[in-house]
């Protein structure tokens, strides 16, 4: 659950839930504390930028914070774009990539089972 994992790792940074939000401040992502506890107890999901910026932030990868097969391959995906250079700036990231990439995978594997 990526809000397990984002309260250890931003503890394990030693940032408060408000010294974090000014973190992410710097990076033009701006959420309150209930923005931040809602990720942490799983209430809802950060968008795809905002999450490759907390990873930015937390030093980790996007990966990192992901459990499913499907979305840990995408966070792989998107680590590697990040790695290579191919996205710059996480603002311009489509918001609802991962759901788009997780899908084509889904229909992919689904077309697959069918030929089989």
């Amino acid at each position: 659950m990526i809000g397990n994992k984002l309260r250890l790792y931003r503890e394990q940074a030693e940032f408060t839930q408000t010294s974090f939000i000014k973190e992410l401040a710097k990076y033009n992502v701006i959420v309150s504390r209930q923005t931040i506890s809602k990720y942490e107890l799983g209430i809802t999901r950060p968008s795809t930028e905002t999450l490759v910026i907390i990873a930015k932030v937390l030093n980790k990868q996007v990966s990192d914070f992901l459990e499913d097969s499907n979305e840990l391959f995408v966070g792989k995906v998107l680590d590697q774009l990040i790695k290579e250079g191919r996205i710059k700036d996480p603002n311009n990231i489509p918001k609802n990539l991962l759901d788009m990439l997780v899908s084509a995978i889904i229909e992919d594997v689904k077309s697959r089972i069918k030929k089989e």
